[in-house]
């Protein structure tokens, strides 16, 4: 069974696969793919957006996006276009800025990704620090590698390279290769 709530918005050449459920003021553009087993929302869903098993709530999502299977898109999460978000991914109160990618098994939480930006699988924006939440900034072209941990409030600059397993917990100026734990500079690039 497929679930559309009377006061959604669906336009024409999107296909609704079965087991999925569009409620609450949901609007979803021409030529996107929703399902099978999508729940979408309160959101908005752009043209050409492929969403598979997965969640959006709350939250706007871009053109040529593609999203899941098995992802969440929290609360007040704006993905903006061609942006990749793969499997077991959770976003909530961010920004992805156009052509930035996530690995699978990533978490991002109150957070801007800039433009461009490649996240590696398994990568955690750590940002709860016991009392309230923090914030990360990462720059446009910055590559994170799989497996970090960006402990917030935290800022990595634009065109650098966090190495695979590391763990940030200052800030990354512009072009700088860092890694370790805790990551410390290596070479500016």
């Amino acid at each position: 069974n497929t679930y559309v709530d009377y006061n959604c918005d669906i336009e024409p050449d999107t296909i609704i696969q079965p087991g999925s459920i569009i409620k609450s003021d949901s609007i979803i553009k021409t030529n996107c793919e929703i399902g099978p087993n999508t729940e979408i929302s309160n959101s908005l869903i752009a043209k050409n957006t492929i969403i598979k098993k997965s969640v959006v709530s709350d939250s706007q999502i871009g053109s040529e996006v593609e999203i899941g299977p098995y992802s969440h898109i929290r609360q007040n999460s704006d993905i903006s276009n061609n942006v990749y978000i793969g499997t077991n991914v959770e976003v909530k109160k961010s920004k992805i800025e156009n052509g930035s990618k996530l690995g699978h098994f990533c978490y991002i939480g109150d957070s801007i990704i800039g433009e461009n930006v490649n996240i590696g699988a398994g990568t955690v924006t750590c940002n709860f620090d016991g009392k309230e939440k923090q914030k990360t900034n990462i720059l446009k072209n910055a590559f994170i590698g799989s497996g970090t941990m960006i402990v917030a409030p935290v800022t990595i600059g634009q065109n650098s390279v966090v190495g695979a397993g590391s763990v940030v917990t200052k800030d990354v100026e512009n072009h700088q290769l860092v890694y370790g734990n805790p990551a410390t500079i290596k070479k500016n690039l």
